[in-house]
């Protein structure tokens, strides 16, 4: 009996972007998932509904800029919407309307 050993090109970026990963919540369809995305990335796609709307759940204070005014619910949310009728701010994570 011969081994064949097949031999696979392997393209690899000239740069490595760095990768983060962590829990993900689709603010399209409400899906929480394990998530991984490059660093950069704003919004990443929901592996349930395939819309570009997944955001990180937590952020970790070294990820905030210096100088920047950050809110947080207390359930830990970071991400919000508007409610444009009632022009009320409520949490992503919880649904609980903010006052401050």
């Amino acid at each position: 009996m011969t081994d064949t050993v097949l031999e696979f090109a392997r393209k690899l970026p000239t740069t490595e972007a760095p990768w983060r990963g962590g829990r993900a919540l689709c603010l399209a369809c409400r899906n929480y998932w394990p998530g991984a995305a490059p660093v950069e990335a704003e919004r990443f796609e929901c592996p349930a509904c395939g819309k570009m709307e997944g955001v990180w759940t937590n952020i970790v204070p070294n990820q905030v800029p210096k100088g920047s005014t950050v809110w947080q619910c207390g359930c830990g949310g970071w991400h919000f919407w508007v409610n444009g009728e009632d022009k009320a701010i409520v949490c992503c994570e919880c649904g609980k309307e903010q006052r401050w």
